[in-house]
């Protein structure tokens, strides 16, 4: 595994287990060379190095190759049964060629390689979970002509970042199989999951350390859920409200161009990773050969006031609520939204949103678990 920080990359193999339970690895039995030589640790500096590499698992032998950017996302991969590449590192810029095609990626990053008895990482960052406690308050929200005050009149400890990959395996066993292989990185928000899915994480994350449950699940739909127990101390969803309060970390303006973090878009890419910087573009031979969005680690961007990350953009979260119309202009207090409807929603935007699709004042309705779909715990503070 060849990492790239600045201008020096580490060679280096880590152990880990294999198959679709391994969320952020894909274990091989297998080896390679750089430049002639087997390592299992070696640091270089710029230079080419010619990479030989061959390995196994369930679906035959091949060999993997990746260039990714230090935060995890890949920008190209090569898969072919063994094969010889040449490597080069300059700077900021990996060259990955193989034959005639040349893969280009500019960007401080990792090349990955089969590795003998280990895997392969894929850029997975230590996540350290901290809980903020958002304290009670009033602000105003809602269109020109529905705009009121909201009152919140009870403290709630909301995580600091949206579940991880990580964190739902060691709840829920396995991740969604929508996820490919290139993507599963303990440090990415999980995504593809529905809403129904999120309350059931909720109250098995809440069982694991011996909390109350908030929610009677007797389905798999959204509407099968109840909110039995209000004063329970289980993890559960933020209602919009709370989401959007949070999201504010304190600005009660009426000004409806906010985001987590900022009211200027012109730095919203300090504090999300949204369409304008999530686009990750392929080089094949000189020539663009295609560009998409991509999902990010959590907790890479600047935080709001509060310390909460990601709150603008990397995935849509879930909140309890179901969508409705805005009420009119009356005030409300702890509100928890309509008792029944058809979709639950979604704030925040995803790493594929514009801008405006960021703002903490609107939403989305949830039609089921997409990849920019993810979300975030709270519970009371007891």
């Amino acid at each position: 595994m060849l990492c790239a920080s600045s201008a020096m990359v580490l060679l280096s193999c880590s152990n880990s287990g294999s198959g679709d339970d391994s969320p952020a690895t894909d274990t091989y039995s297998g080896s390679f060379t750089v430049n002639g030589t087997n390592y299992s640790s070696l640091s270089v500096t710029n230079g080419t190095y010619t990479m030989t590499g061959s390995g196994n698992n369930d679906s035959g032998t091949y060999a993997t190759y990746a260039a990714v950017l230090a935060d995890g996302t890949y920008l190209f991969t090569s898969t072919g049964h063994g094969g010889t590449f040449t490597v080069t590192i300059n700077g900021n810029t990996i060259t990955l060629s193989k034959g005639s095609g040349t893969l280009t990626a500019s960007g401080t990053g990792t090349l990955y390689a089969p590795v003998s008895g280990g895997s392969s990482s894929n850029g997975a960052i230590p996540v350290e979970t901290k809980w903020i406690t958002v304290q009670p308050g009033t602000f105003r929200r809602g269109t020109q002509y529905t705009m009121h005050d909201v009152t919140l009149t009870k403290p709630f400890i909301m995580c600091d970042h949206e579940v991880t990959q990580g964190e739902w395996k060691a709840v829920m066993g396995r991740l969604p199989n929508s996820i490919s292989q290139s993507e599963r990185v303990d440090s990415y928000p999980v995504s593809y999951v529905s809403w129904n899915e999120a309350a059931k994480y909720c109250n098995a994350l809440s069982q694991k350390e011996g909390l109350s449950q908030v929610y009677t699940i007797n389905g798999d739909s959204d509407n099968t859920v109840t909110w039995i127990n209000k004063n329970a101390n289980g993890y559960r969803l933020p209602t919009t409200a709370e989401w959007e309060w949070a999201a504010r970390a304190g600005n009660t303006s009426t000004d409806t161009d906010v985001w987590s973090g900022t009211t200027s878009e012109s730095t919203l890419g300090e504090y999300a990773w949204y369409s304008e910087n999530s686009t990750v573009t392929y080089i094949i031979d000189g020539e663009e050969a295609g560009r998409e969005h991509k999902i990010h680690n959590v907790k890479t961007k600047k935080p709001n006031a509060l310390g909460l990350y990601d709150m603008s953009g990397n995935v849509y979260e879930y909140c309890w609520d179901y969508v409705t119309v805005m009420p009119s202009s009356e005030a409300e207090t702890d509100p928890y939204g309509a008792e029944y409807g058809m979709y639950r929603e979604g704030r925040g935007g995803s790493y594929g949103s514009d801008a405006s699709g960021c703002k903490v004042t609107g939403g989305i309705i949830n039609q089921g678990a997409t990849s920019g779909s993810g979300f975030r715990v709270v519970r009371n503070a007891q």
